[in-house]
């Protein structure tokens, strides 16, 4: 695969590239059906979730899934690298008070005047 910039979305998205091409990142593993809805939930609609077979460090495969981007919304790929660093150094504190929000406006009690 291969992660690339996306116009009106900070996060990077994984398209199909050659075969020898990889992705680095992290495989979460023996995640629960409501933690699997809660990445499912959110992640924007342009993904989509699909199993692959990622190589681990070690040399070893296991079976994982990955959210790439859809193709539908290929007008909205800049075919360029996503680069970490400058998305922390642009980005960062913004996705963290949005997630925040998104958090706290699910996990908020309601509470009902007396």
């Amino acid at each position: 695969g291969q992660r690339c910039c996306t116009r009106g979305v900070p996060s990077p998205a994984m398209i199909p590239a050659s075969s020898d091409s990889n992705v680095q990142g992290m495989v979460l593993l023996d995640l629960s059906p409501s933690e699997m809805q809660v990445l499912d939930d959110y992640e924007a609609h342009e993904y989509e979730r699909k199993t692959v077979q990622p190589v681990l460090k070690d040399g070893s495969t296991v079976t994982a899934d990955v959210y790439v981007w859809k193709p539908e919304y290929k007008d909205l790929l800049i075919l360029e690298p996503w680069d970490y660093e400058h998305w922390r150094a642009t980005n960062l504190y913004r996705w963290v008070d949005e997630l925040d929000l998104e958090v706290n406006a699910t996990t908020r009690p309601i509470t009902t005047p007396a």
